[in-house]
């Protein structure tokens, strides 16, 4: 038996997802696809548009076999812990061979030049990276520069400009550093990106009121009044406790936390080239989570101490089988009988679920079935 792995957020899924799904299978010769996906709130730091039993069931139908959910602490992470957590997830299922992802690259061996690259970053980089960041820069620029100062071959520093480019080469960073026994392999995204096209699609949810992806999207601008209720009763030095709040931002956001304004608009109104909107949305999201920094561990020492099943092919009970016999990890189907109730990260993603189903309550009138009782969607 033979699994591919796929890590992904399917906000939402749409025919470029089936697109890579099709082609992870075709390219590894693999039997199943394995997806380890964000649950309720993803990495730009704002909710999925649907919940993720919805979006897990949608993968299935096109063509996942399982998908387990990523905790919320990290799905909610920078790249490099959104990719090393994924990485870690599925080499826990133990009988994932390769993971396979899109990028707008398409060349495995680029894309391991510029891993080696990254992770091998010499004093020198390191200066010219914070010179180029105290001068305003944001990462990303300052990353370029560095990278010419250093004399990197044109191509990688190209390769690494793109976001799909990036997360593949945090997965293969991860993959050299921790399961090195898996083999990464990458699908070149045709057209539009995924990003781009994705970003596109919700724009048509909430703009033009588009129907064809699900029902009652979810937007950060729903947890505004949670948002700022916490800030209102927030200390500067307790703001500091969440994660990805540096003392700076802190500061700027409780400037701004006494007026009348959306989670958008605090987010565009704290933004700076030091602090990206993503970074700031990604902060905020956390406020709204009361997720601290230190329910985190630092990459490199990731733990994925459960596996909680969303969905799975009914003809895939097979590898549900042998994912339970070989994982390093318990597999959760009913949060309330798993062994895992009283760790940190599964208790965020509770409470996630449960701020997410609040949401749709107050902005639909729909009540989501309980995460606590709620055991997976199976598609026959």
């Amino acid at each position: 038996m033979r699994a591919v792995g796929i890590i992904a957020e399917f906000d939402p899924f749409h025919d470029g997802h089936a697109f890579l799904i099709r082609e992870a299978k075709k390219l590894t010769g693999a039997d199943y696809v394995v997806v380890a996906m964000s649950g309720d709130f993803v990495q730009r730091g704002e909710p999925a548009v649907f919940d993720k039993f919805e979006r897990a069931r949608m993968a299935v139908l096109g063509g996942a076999d399982t998908v387990f959910e990523l905790p919320t602490a990290y799905a909610t992470s920078g790249a490099r812990i959104f990719s090393e957590a994924g990485v870690r997830l599925l080499a826990s299922t133990g009988v994932v061979d390769s993971i396979c992802f899109g990028s707008e690259c398409g060349d495995i061996d680029t894309l391991y030049r510029a891993s080696e690259l990254l992770d091998n970053e010499s004093e020198e980089f390191k200066n010219a990276l914070s010179k180029y960041q105290k001068a305003g820069d944001s990462y990303p620029k300052a990353r370029e520069k560095a990278l010419r100062d250093m004399g990197a071959p044109g191509e990688l520093v190209d390769v690494v400009r793109e976001p799909n480019n990036i997360l593949g080469i945090h997965y293969i960073s991860a993959i050299r550093s921790f399961c090195s026994d898996i083999k990464a392999v990458t699908v070149k995204r045709m057209g539009a990106g995924y990003h781009e096209s994705a970003s596109q699609i919700r724009n048509e949810i909430f703009n033009h009121g588009l129907t064809n992806y699900g029902e009652r999207p979810v937007c950060a601008d729903d947890f505004s009044q949670i948002l700022f209720a916490r800030l209102l009763s927030m200390t500067p030095e307790e703001l500091s406790e969440i994660a990805d709040v540096p003392d700076s931002l802190a500061r700027s956001v409780l400037k701004h936390s006494e007026k009348s304004m959306t989670f958008s608009e605090l987010v565009a109104e704290v933004k700076s080239k030091n602090n990206l909107y993503t970074s700031v949305s990604r902060a905020l999201l956390h406020v709204v989570l009361d997720m601290k920094e230190k329910i985190r561990p630092e990459a490199g020492n990731l733990k994925v101490s459960y596996l909680r099943l969303l969905a799975f092919r009914e003809e895939a009970s097979g590898l549900l089988r042998a994912v339970s016999d070989s994982s390093s990890s318990p597999l959760v189907t009913k949060p309330a009988d798993a062994p895992c109730r009283d760790d940190g990260l599964f208790r965020l993603d509770i409470r996630a679920a449960a701020l997410y189903g609040g949401a749709v309550l107050a902005k639909y009138g729909v009540r989501l079935r309980e995460d606590m009782t709620r055991g997976p969607v199976i598609c026959r």
